[in-house]
């Protein structure tokens, strides 16, 4: 017979108000305890809600792959993040999900890959070509500003550099203000409303129920308050609305037969019944493709150049294998012959993934690890704590590509390292961010060598992202013209 719920061990540490302070001011710290217990479910409290965390690969088995469909993304993501992600892949559940999932995947299998490296390597150069000798650069902010281009032109046939600082600026805005909503009294209130009115989805007469539908997309949506943030937030996603609607735009009065993303996304249909995306749906999911495309893979580059920086030996064996292709431009069908590289980018993944931290909602009455999960509960599944964990990682913070040799992986745990999540939801994305990862890093070794300016500490921030906290400020030394 299963244990209940409260049976989990809480995590020591907690206040008046649980551990909703240090999940909003010290999250990092928080997920390194969690780390420390080598347990896969640890119990902590919000306020009054009790939430699992799961942090190790037998749960991450049981409630990413074995018993999937009995989960779905929490409402508070969904409510965080609809302002910019709408219905988008990241955000929808049920059948809206998988038949956008069903769209979207074959348009990021792998022999689609190879023309999208075409795009990130000619946005690469000319990034590049745009560095001076002994230029000082933002390294996060150029990687944003770089990576940005890649998604827009491999993915949409766009051009958006003159427009990066202001779609920075907009996304820097947005993140903030998502990161200073979770945790908040103000969010458990919109959580447990929105929660309740899903729950009567259905279930009342046609006035009741536009009425209800009404009240959830002003839950959803920010309010309009008086304060100077609220302004620069909504501003911030205006910027970004434009930004897409103009690209769908230019789509749809272009000529019929272009093979970016963008013109095969409007032109998919779903198997089932042939229906196309409207515009709003589109924009959602380029919205999220855009967010998640550039920012997820800025931050892995910014982390591999820091983490190179800070460990000589490791530079100068990349630099080795990247000298051995000859001296020209590598390509997709190179990235077979860089090996070490791709291991520095996975070590780099470990101590940062893309997702330090995901979540999940029993929709039904479950059993996870011998205890049972009643419906409505919250999992918060943490990569960043998993991949710290001393019994699956030994010597945790030690920076090892070769934990990622193929005997080594091998050695360890089925999900014992989860940078894109795993299961039906997994990153749709994670071959294109790869790609373009190792990409970016073998050309940056190849054409410039970066030197941190001394005296910066750098570490991450607070954002969801695991951005650093600060420019992290490189000088530039060319290898060539």
């Amino acid at each position: 017979m299963p244990q209940p719920l409260k049976a989990i061990p809480l995590l020591s540490g907690a206040t008046f108000t649980g551990h909703a302070g240090a999940f909003r001011n010290d999250r990092l710290p928080l997920f390194q305890r969690i780390a420390q217990t080598s347990r896969d479910l640890n119990l902590i409290r919000m306020f009054n809600l009790f939430v699992i965390t799961a942090s190790g690969p037998e749960a991450a088995h049981e409630i990413l792959l074995e018993k999937a469909k009995s989960f779905h993304k929490s409402i508070g993501i969904r409510v965080l993040l609809y302002p910019l992600a709408g219905d988008g892949l990241f955000t929808s559940d049920g059948e809206l999900w998988r038949r956008q999932r069903r769209l979207i995947a074959p348009l990021f299998q792998p022999s689609y890959l190879p023309a999208y490296a075409e795009g990130m390597i000619g946005c690469i150069h000319r990034w590049l070509d745009g560095f001076r000798d002994g230029d000082v650069i933002d390294v996060n902010r150029e990687t944003t500003r770089l990576t940005m281009n890649v998604v827009a032109r491999a993915l949409f046939d766009a051009d958006t550099d003159g427009d990066a600082r202001e779609l920075g600026d907009a996304i820097d805005v947005t993140l903030e203000e998502i990161t200073g909503q979770a945790a908040t009294p103000g969010l458990m209130v919109k959580m447990a409303t929105a929660s309740a009115f899903e729950d009567l989805e259905g279930r009342l007469p046609a006035p009741l129920e536009r009425a209800r539908a009404g009240a959830m997309d002003i839950l959803r949506n920010p309010l309009p308050l008086p304060t100077a943030a609220s302004r620069r937030y909504r501003e911030a996603l205006r910027t970004l609305y434009a930004l897409v609607d103009r690209m769908i735009a230019d789509r749809r009065r272009a000529a019929p037969g272009r093979a970016d993303f963008l013109s095969k996304l409007l032109a998919a249909r779903d198997e089932d019944d042939g229906s196309t995306m409207s515009d709003r749906q589109v924009r959602d999911e380029v919205l999220t493709l855009f967010f998640a495309g550039h920012e997820t893979t800025a931050v892995a580059v910014t982390w591999g150049l820091f983490m190179l920086s800070e460990h000589p030996a490791v530079q100068a064996r990349v630099d080795e294998e990247v000298k051995a292709l000859g001296g020209r431009v590598p390509t997709a069908a190179d990235l077979s012959k860089l090996p070490y590289l791709l291991r520095v980018l996975k070590e780099t993944l470990r101590l940062y993934p893309p997702a330090p931290m995901f979540d999940r909602i029993a929709k039904e009455d479950v059993e996870i690890m011998g205890y049972a999960v009643p419906r409505g509960t919250n999992i918060f599944l943490i990569p960043y704590a998993q991949h710290r964990r001393a019994d699956l990682f030994p010597d945790p913070e030690r920076f090892d590509p070769d934990r990622f040799l193929p005997e080594v992986e091998e050695r360890r745990p089925r999900l014992a390292y989860l940078p894109f999540g795993a299961g039906p939801r997994v990153c749709v994305g994670m071959h294109f961010s790869l790609m373009e990862a190792q990409l970016a890093l073998a050309m940056i070794t190849q054409r410039v060598t970066l030197t941190p300016l001394p005296g910066q500490v750098v570490r991450p921030g607070k954002l969801a992202s695991l951005r650093p906290d600060a420019p992290f400020l490189m000088k530039v030394t060319r290898k060539g013209p």
